[in-house]
């Protein structure tokens, strides 16, 4: 390396200088990928706690639909059917919330997805919670 040096001789003070502004570049560049991960992975987060809500509304409203319909004394059998309707329904809804999340998620970071499927969200959704209940439990 220093007869390198010794070889560049009055260029010294520019080959430092390029050097100094490439390893900028690449700093700058690991930087703001860590600072996108960070803020994908929050944004991730918040859209699992956003679907896993609103299926539980969902959820709920079905259930007082159905209580509604044996109250206003609708057969048993419809009820059935409405409800495996409703199921059917439902389930295409979470299977299609996932697909379109995978999709719309930029390219470049679709391996950092921890599921593939309502199930999968659901898994992680739930250690998000655990986790959030742990760090609120220490503070």
């Amino acid at each position: 390396m220093t007869d390198f040096l010794i070889a560049l001789g009055e260029y010294e003070v520019i080959f430092w200088f390029f050097a100094g502004a490439i390893s900028s570049q690449i700093f700058s560049k690991i930087l703001a990928i860590s600072h996108a991960v960070v803020i994908l992975k929050d944004a991730t987060n918040q859209i699992l706690k956003l679907m896993g809500t609103t299926a539980e509304d969902v959820a709920f409203v079905k259930a007082m639909k159905f209580q509604a319909l044996h109250e206003a004394g609708i057969d048993q059998e419809q009820i059935d059917r409405v409800k495996k309707i409703d199921e059917h329904a439902f389930n295409n809804w979470k299977a299609s919330m996932i697909t379109k999340l995978i999709v719309n998620y930029p390219r470049q970071y679709r391996h950092m997805l921890k599921f593939y499927d309502w199930a999968g969200a659901m898994k992680v959704l739930d250690n998000i919670y655990k986790q959030e209940a742990k760090y609120a439990k220490k503070n």
